[in-house]
């Protein structure tokens, strides 16, 4: 070459020196310095055993995956896999903020459609916390698809607000953003570990904070088969939630929220109470009663215009029904107005007693209501429905008692019994 300033020049007018294929003595060396001229150099290789394969020139902020296990350090924002990396693990440990993002990069590996095919290892994507361990796993031999459109770029496992996100009938208990700039698929699915979170429920997200619920739960720890397409399923390995995925997004693990129980005064004067059920279905709901329980059905009967005798004592009770009976030889004004007094006072009873048969039933609704949060919070979700069915059944029969006693009566009925005057 006859030069001394640069390691390669062509100093040719026309033409390009092909020097592809080559170690330059590092993993990132400065192209700048050491080619001149029409000098073809990408890809090269940047291991000394000339076994991994760069495309693109490797930045301050990146570090190259070239060994199985890269523990990503705090300058990090990226790291880069070269073709023929003997990579399988990239950890992120707690000293890292778990908010920051760190990406991987495939760009090196991505063919004419966009689109990354992994070698012969499983690969792990692990972020440790002060709190739990969140992790992603895909499979050797994984094709990944993500388009032209698709930067190669995949973030680590990455914290997000909680605050930012919101399910319709639950609350958040951590995000974990394993995004990128396009929707990307996955030939296999994807095994996320939300680290400590089993018993919750899940759910995933893509550009706003809406969360879709994750309805499907996989076959147990091992068996998704049952995913449909491009979906996903959740199950309990232990003191861990998991997620099978063929696609990469935000995922969620939350909490149900339980119906609410709210004190409110009942309009017959006893105690009542007003409750915000779950969605329960008409096959989950049941007028049955377990074995252990006895819902007494409280009805009294009204004694027939005709069952009642009049009294020559004026006024008089009968089985729970009031009679008046007037004499002629009575003052019809006192006795007027004593029916008044009277009907009065027993208005008022019918109005503690009416409120007092209600909260019967409020009180047994409420203890159903409780033994289903519990079934519901243990994962039988049959049982839990159908004690919420139950409560919901005895809370309208608290509150048809409590109109019947205090709208109308109930059996309290005031008559005059006439005589021709």
């Amino acid at each position: 070459m006859n030069n001394t300033d640069y390691d390669i020049s062509n100093a040719a007018v026309v033409g390009i020196l092909n020097s592809t294929y080559n170690y330059w003595g590092s993993q990132s060396p400065n192209f700048t310095a050491i080619i001149y001229g029409n000098v073809s150099y990408t890809p090269w290789f940047s291991d000394v055993a000339m076994t991994q394969i760069l495309s693109k020139e490797v930045e301050e902020n990146q570090t190259v995956a070239d060994n199985e296990t890269v523990q990503v350090g705090n300058d990090t924002d990226e790291v880069v896999i070269p073709i023929n990396s003997p990579v399988q693990n990239i950890l992120i440990n707690s000293s890292i903020p778990s908010d920051k993002q760190i990406n991987i990069s495939l760009v090196n590996l991505q063919d004419s459609e966009g689109n990354v095919t992994l070698g012969l290892n499983n690969f792990l994507l692990l972020r440790e916390t002060l709190v739990s361990n969140y992790s992603a796993e895909i499979s050797a031999g994984t094709v990944i698809s993500g388009g032209s459109s698709w930067d190669g770029k995949i973030s680590l496992p990455t914290i997000k607000v909680n605050s930012d996100y919101s399910v319709t009938d639950g609350d958040i208990n951590v995000v974990v953003d394993l995004g990128s700039s396009t929707p990307i698929n996955f030939s296999n699915a994807v095994k996320v570990v939300i680290g400590d979170m089993a018993g919750k429920s899940a759910a995933w997200s893509r550009g706003d904070g809406s969360m879709t619920v994750i309805t499907t739960k996989c076959n147990n720890v091992t068996n998704h088969s049952n995913i449909v397409g491009n979906g996903e399923c959740y199950v309990d390995d232990g003191a861990d939630l998991i997620i099978w995925t063929k696609h990469f997004t935000r995922f969620a693990a939350y909490t149900i929220s339980a119906p609410v129980v709210t004190d409110t005064p009942s309009s017959g004067g006893g105690g009542g109470g007003s409750i915000t059920w779950p969605k329960v279905t008409n096959e989950t709901a049941s007028n049955e009663t377990e074995s252990n329980e006895t819902i007494v059905d409280e009805t009294e009967s009204v004694p027939e215009d005709g069952a009642i005798s009049p009294l020559r004592d004026g006024i008089n009770t009968i089985t729970g029904a009031v009679v008046g009976t007037v004499n002629k030889d009575k003052n019809i004004r006192n006795i007027v107005a004593a029916i008044l007094i009277i009907g009065g006072m027993l208005m008022l009873i019918s109005r503690i007693r009416g409120g007092m048969i209600g909260a019967s039933y409020f009180t047994r609704a409420s203890n159903l209501h409780r033994r289903a949060g519990k079934a519901h919070m243990k994962g039988n979700y049959t049982k839990s429905g159908k004690l919420y069915g139950k409560a919901q059944i005895l809370r309208e029969k608290g509150e048809r008692k409590s109109f019947k006693e205090v709208g109308y009566g109930g059996i309290w009925k005031i008559r005059i019994w006439k005589k021709s005057l």
